[in-house]
């Protein structure tokens, strides 16, 4: 969403590290799990993995998948900022024309091409394979599932939603 900045990210990411420092407790690793729908997140990502490096902090996992995607961050550009040898760049280009093809041959779920929720929305992506079939079953418009999870968050507001806490909250919304 609007605070998916590199700066934005490594200040929560330095809180998680100052807790766990204070706790006396090993350093996590952190996975950051974004939906990159405006192109731009593998770029804020590279960014971000500039910014913990810099602090000297190495377990920063940023969630990625091959170049035009639809959804997430471009891991080509993401991992441009670790300076992969061209050997590595190679085996990456690899990995991502066989994890695209995989995908084109399994993905049983069609969501992408899906405009249910706004793109200012803090609702976690992903959910809407599940969030349209809910309101299905139900005999709704799935144009009214997104305003079904604000009336659910204003009755009962708890943290974002996800799989499966957004279905709990749709069918609060729906109720």
């Amino acid at each position: 969403g609007v605070a998916w900045t590199a700066t934005a990210v490594w200040e929560h990411v330095s809180t998680m590290l100052a807790v766990f420092r204070e706790r006396g407790l090993p350093t996590p690793i952190v996975y950051i799990h974004n939906h990159d729908f405006a192109g731009t997140g593998g770029a804020t990502g590279a960014e971000l993995f500039r910014l913990a490096h810099g602090a000297g902090y190495r377990y920063l996992v940023v969630d990625a998948a091959y170049r035009k995607n639809g959804t997430h961050n471009d891991n080509t550009v993401l991992l441009s900022a670790l300076g992969l040898s061209a050997d590595e760049r190679l085996a990456l280009g690899r990995y991502n024309r066989h994890q695209q093809a995989i995908e084109g041959l399994l993905c049983r779920f069609g969501s992408r091409g899906s405009h249910m929720t706004p793109w200012d929305s803090d609702w976690a992506g992903g959910t809407e394979g599940s969030d349209i079939r809910i309101a299905k079953e139900y005999h709704l418009d799935v144009g009214k599932i997104n305003a079904a999870k604000e009336v659910a968050s204003e009755v009962f507001p708890l943290e974002r939603a996800v799989t499966p806490f957004s279905e709990y909250k749709l069918r609060l919304g729906l109720a």
